[in-house]
């Protein structure tokens, strides 16, 4: 991750209106995805980018594909 990356996917996620809930994959359900969000950018921010800190960084980019392909579930979706 580059300081241009992170500053790119700081502003992707400011400006993008997220759903409330995500399937992030089989195991995984975010109930409230704004918030996971905020937590890794603020990890991030504060840590760097270190293996210790890369899952964060790495979620992020996952997401931020899932939202661009329009290809996830959310609560909201498995309602209809």
């Amino acid at each position: 991750m580059t300081a241009d990356e992170f500053d790119e996917i700081k502003q992707y996620f400011a400006n993008k209106e997220l759903p409330q809930s995500l399937q992030y994959n089989q195991c995984t359900f975010m109930s409230d995805l704004p918030k996971i969000i905020k937590s890794d950018i603020s990890i991030l921010e504060r840590f760097g980018y270190v293996n210790t800190f890369s899952a964060s960084w790495e979620r992020l980019v996952n997401i931020k594909k899932m939202l661009e392909s329009g290809e996830y579930l959310t609560k909201e979706s498995e309602n209809k």
